[in-house]
């Protein structure tokens, strides 16, 4: 067994669906011996609390478990040092389309056009177009409701335009390897989410750590 490594990849955070957490269930293990690799994803962990949805754990109480199942072992951490396990119930998906969906798109739809018309009202984009028509074309201001009408659709044409490219959506075909710049600062924003769980948990002594 001492000649065996075993290579233990822990994610920064993990969701499972069961309240007793196996290792396998929140990391990778990589073992010559294939038995002692088996052996090991089986390995209980813990049982979430009844009301309890999330829990973060150390490496060095994963090490210490399988330290104690195979002694002598030479583990090797190539992961994280501590993860978050998120527990939600296991729910049967649904074909029809979920109400849900349809308030949360209508939400935000109502609150992205509020915010463009609030940007477009600190910004006085009325004069801003009144500049440009009277750039291109000499004329001091709109003469009827039609030209202003028609510079206000393009503008909003523009807009979109300007959000799709910029967004990296429905015209890239190799979109689906080139994350966009939204999707960039959600990961960000969910690193930092993480990185300030498993420091309260550390502070509040809630992390799951050797005996």
């Amino acid at each position: 067994m001492n000649d065996s490594n075993i290579y233990i990849s822990l994610p920064q955070s993990t969701l499972v669906f069961s309240k007793k957490v196996h290792l396998e269930d929140i990391a990778t293990i990589l073992c010559i011996d294939k038995d002692i690799e088996n052996n090991i994803n089986k390995l209980e962990l813990f049982s979430f609390p009844s009301q309890s949805k999330q829990q973060v754990i150390s490496i060095m109480k994963i090490i210490q478990l399988i330290s104690k199942a195979y002694k002598g072992a030479n583990i090797i951490n190539i992961g994280y040092t501590e993860t978050i396990v998120y527990y939600q119930e296991k729910k049967v998906s649904k074909k029809s389309f979920d109400s849900k969906a349809l308030f949360l798109m209508l939400i935000a739809f109502l609150g992205t056009g509020y915010s463009i018309m609030s940007y477009n009202g600190d910004v006085d984009t009325n004069s801003l177009l009144n500049d440009l028509f009277n750039m291109f074309t000499g004329m001091n201001r709109f003469e009827n409701p039609f030209e202003y009408n028609l510079s206000i659709l393009f503008y909003s044409l523009g807009l979109l335009i300007g959000m799709v490219v910029f967004f990296n959506k429905g015209i890239n075909k190799n979109s689906q390897y080139d994350p966009s710049p939204l999707q960039v600062q959600m990961r960000l924003y969910e690193n930092d989410i993480n990185s300030a769980i498993i420091t309260n948990s550390q502070r509040k002594g809630n992390t799951i750590d050797i005996d």
